[in-house]
């Protein structure tokens, strides 16, 4: 099927060829265009774009489009355009849509990679993956009938004095009620989004960053605002004081400042306590993605979470549970960390935990 617009350029050529359009002769304005074959001001514009490509018209400065000598000896020496120009248009309106560019990375995993640096995980022979098969089958046998029952609350106990007492290691001081347990790192950070944002609000997030975040701001209603990272100190600061002094409706920035993805940066102790203060000044939440934080061992740089004190009301830290990141991604537990009221708030929107 061919696209109106070269239809259109069609019915011009052959208008031009049989002089009704003569050398020279001014042609109708895109409007006026638009007008008379009743198609829209854009089909128009592509229309005049493609015979200029082609050598049948030119343009002049502030007065319109005319009729190029399309007899002369450059005009036949013109290559003709690509066969398939308009599937490559198609192309490029489709990647305008970042559910299509999800659809098409989910095509390309399921291809056989030699070394697969598409995804944030480690070969499965590098997880404990028979250590945590023998503790899921000892948990199994004992607590069997978790199997018939919803979970409830905020999260299992138990696993949550276990976690607080690892992120004591981390330097974050947190209790059992400061923290969520959800169904991977996605949850948390879709659930941190929806308490600190309504749909058309805008969201300031790193650059280059995780495509899957992008697409999550898409399906919530929400505007992304992009702000370059730098290799060595990640997000710019300089950048994200510019966007915050211009962006009336942005109520939360998402960063990674340990182990960014993909830039794998790290963030400056200097630079994080900068990044807080702005965050103050605007009176914006901090949904810190810490998934990587501990790959390097024992933490040798303090997190946002150790270094700034949490507001009432807000998800200041969005925390991946790292059986998600170093010990197995498999697992799919997540989890945020917040006060108490934030996480209430939380459990509104979420209705109960996973673990």
């Amino acid at each position: 099927m061919q696209h109106s617009y070269l239809r259109l350029a069609d019915a011009i050529q052959r208008d031009i060829e049989t002089d009704r359009y003569p050398m020279g002769a001014r042609l109708p304005s895109v409007r006026e265009l638009a007008q008379t074959h009743q198609v829209s001001v854009a089909t128009a514009t592509r229309c005049y774009r493609h015979l200029e490509q082609l050598g049948w018209v030119s343009a002049r400065l502030k007065s319109g489009m005319y009729v190029a000598d399309w007899k002369s000896p450059a005009r036949r020496s013109l290559p003709d355009p690509p066969p398939h120009s308009s599937t490559l248009m198609v192309a490029y309106d489709k990647l305008v849509s970042m559910q299509h560019r999800m659809t098409e990375l989910y095509a390309l995993t399921a291809q056989p990679l030699k070394l697969a640096l598409h995804l944030a995980n480690a070969a499965p022979q590098w997880y404990p993956c028979e250590a945590l098969s023998r503790i899921g089958q000892r948990l199994l046998r004992t607590h069997a009938l978790a199997l018939g029952q919803y979970p409830t609350g905020t999260g299992w106990p138990a696993f949550k004095t276990q976690l607080c007492g690892w992120l004591a290691h981390a330097g974050v001081d947190a209790q059992p009620d400061d923290l969520l347990i959800t169904n991977g790192s996605t949850e948390a950070l879709n659930m941190a989004l929806r308490a600190v944002a309504q749909p058309g609000e805008t969201v300031l997030v790193e650059s280059p960053v995780y495509f899957g975040l992008l697409q999550m701001i898409e399906n919530l209603g929400l505007k992304a605002v992009e702000v370059p990272c730098v290799p060595e100190t990640g997000i710019s600061l300089e950048a994200l004081a510019y966007a915050l002094e211009h962006q009336a409706h942005a109520r939360a920035v998402v960063v990674m400042p340990s182990f960014q993805n993909p830039l794998g940066s790290t963030m400056p102790e200097a630079h994080k306590r900068r990044l807080l203060r702005l965050a103050q000044t605007h009176d914006i939440a901090v949904i810190e993605d810490d998934a990587f934080g501990d790959l390097s061992g024992w933490r040798t740089a303090p997190s946002l979470e150790s270094m700034g004190q949490r507001r009432a009301g807000h998800l200041h830290r969005l925390l991946q549970q790292k059986p998600c990141a170093s010990v197995s991604c498999g697992l799919g537990v997540g989890g945020a960390l917040s006060g108490a009221d934030s996480i209430a708030q939380a459990c509104q929107l979420n209705g109960h935990a996973c673990v």
